[in-house]
């Protein structure tokens, strides 16, 4: 297969766009979601921010990418020595506030530049951004070609707002552009602008770490699945779009020579939806040697694996998988559209032990119509699995979700303060974001945090920290983290 890079026909037009495109991400706070344990926590490249920016580039745009979790300079030193025309801000549903604040730093300082915002909440909840002046457009979808036809009708003078994927606020009520169809040939997308971050300011909890330099690879977008909880399935309407191995390895290979990479996470919803595929993935890792010079960890759900796939990944170079068990009771994982049954997991588990991969398991507590047994039965369950590496979340609807709709159905809602709404906050939160009808969220979050602790300092959970040490620093970060989990947890505990 040649250069994917020649999929892409390019306009009569874009080569006289002489615009500049700054694309940030917000600040995070994450001593507000982690408190003493911030510094064990995932520093995460903005993945989606690098295809957007390869895209742009692709094109003859000038473009930049701002990290406010990992750039060591200012972002008013950058604005002054790039100085951008326009500011794309990305948005999760924690951050709204903060890209509220920054746009309207940036519109008060810069309000001859236009402002758009894009991310999971721009696209599910765009009215709680395009309410405030400062912010003049937001992406609906999928960015990379959307942004660049929004940047081309800047440059031409047209209307931004016919633009596909482009909404605005007009005359009080939200207009814009149709929805944009997913990209269906992933290949046509050039690779992610990667050197446009600082690829050695991120890392990985402690837990998952197997090497010094993290990178983050997407070789496919979408999930077919209709879990509740999940936006995902919002998103990409339960599509499933691949790229194609070799794109997927020279991805691979970039990393390794050009950024000294030597582990992996492959962030695609599901590892292993189509089966034969990643079979074949596997096998071009294997011959390319990829195993020697990387490691790497998936998320997959039990019933998109088996032992051949099992087998071929360890031998690829996987050495952790993430599995989302959910629940410990048949009734929940059912009532949630989970689509397994726990022997599904109880043999998925027991076959990936016996390839030799490690096992991390994420769990829900606090589901709706979860008794205080069914939740102490999904307890019982992760003991029963046997699985160094367990975590224990309370449920978190995100909005757009039907988890959602029947938190707010139930007045379940503790909080309606956006910056709550982190994944983070459902491992480590004093107070449930959403307690069940007929649940004390106090009681709730103390099961939680019991769990959690029972599994953080098993002897075999030791082991598998002890065994990701590689460095001084590695040492302290798990040492430290250790103390700080346990006075965090401890004493809440009781």
């Amino acid at each position: 297969m040649g250069e994917v890079y020649n999929k892409i026909e390019l306009t009569n037009t874009f080569k006289d766009i002489d615009m500049r495109v700054l694309l940030i991400n917000p600040p995070y706070d994450i001593k507000k979601y982690m408190g003493k344990l911030s510094k064990m926590a995932f520093v995460f490249p903005p993945i989606g921010l690098t295809y957007i920016a390869g895209y742009l580039r692709e094109k003859d745009i000038d473009v930049s990418i701002f990290d406010y979790q990992a750039n060591d300079e200012t972002i008013e030193s950058v604005i002054n020595n790039f100085n951008p025309d326009i500011f794309g801000i990305t948005c999760q549903t924690s951050l709204v506030y903060s890209t509220i604040e920054l746009s309207k730093r940036l519109k008060r300082e810069f309000p001859e530049k236009k402002i758009i915002v894009g991310g999971v909440h721009a696209s599910l909840r765009p009215q709680d951004l395009l309410k405030e002046e400062s912010i003049d457009y937001v992406v609906n979808g999928e960015g990379e070609v959307t942004m660049f036809e929004f940047v081309e009708a800047i440059q031409s003078g047209s209307e931004p707002g016919k633009v596909p994927g482009v909404l605005y606020m007009g005359d009080g009520k939200i207009s814009g552009g149709s929805p944009r169809a997913m990209t269906a040939d992933l290949d046509t997308i050039p690779m992610p602008a990667i050197d446009l971050l600082p690829i050695h300011r991120y890392r990985v909890s402690p837990d998952m770490r197997t090497g010094d330099t993290v990178g983050v690879l997407i070789t496919a977008r979408g999930c077919p699945f209709n879990c509740i909880f999940c936006s995902s399935v919002l998103l990409t309407q339960r599509k499933y779009h691949m790229h194609s191995i070799e794109r997927v390895c020279k991805e691979v290979e970039r990393f390794i020579q050009d950024y000294g990479v030597n582990q992996l996470f492959i962030v695609d919803d599901n590892f292993g939806v189509n089966k034969r595929r990643s079979k074949e993935l596997c096998r071009e890792f294997i011959h390319r040697g990829f195993q020697k010079k990387i490691t790497w960890w998936a998320d997959a759900r039990v019933d998109c694996v088996d032992e051949e796939l099992l087998t071929l990944m360890k031998e690829a170079g996987c050495s952790i998988i993430s599995y989302g068990v959910e629940s410990g009771s048949q009734r929940l994982l059912d009532y949630i559209k989970k689509g397994i049954t726990l022997e599904q997991v109880r043999e998925t588990v027991r076959i990936t032990k016996k390839v030799g991969i490690d096992i991390r398991a994420t769990l829900i507590l606090g589901l709706p119509t979860e008794t205080r047994e069914e939740s102490l039965q999904t307890i019982e369950f992760a003991k029963e699995l046997k699985i160094a590496q367990v975590r224990f979340a309370l449920a978190t609807p995100f909005p757009g979700t039907p988890l959602y709709d029947i938190a707010r159905e139930e007045e379940g809602f503790t909080s309606d303060d956006w910056t709550s709404f982190s994944l983070m906050s459902g491992y480590v939160s004093d107070t449930p974001i959403y307690v069940p009808k007929g649940r004390d969220g106090k009681e709730l979050a103390q099961l939680q945090r019991r769990a959690n602790m029972y599994y953080f300092f098993k002897p075999r959970t030791i082991m598998v920290y002890l065994r990701r040490i590689n460095s001084f620093s590695a040492f302290r970060d798990i040492s430290l983290g250790a103390l700080r989990f346990f006075w965090a947890t401890y004493f809440r505990a009781k």
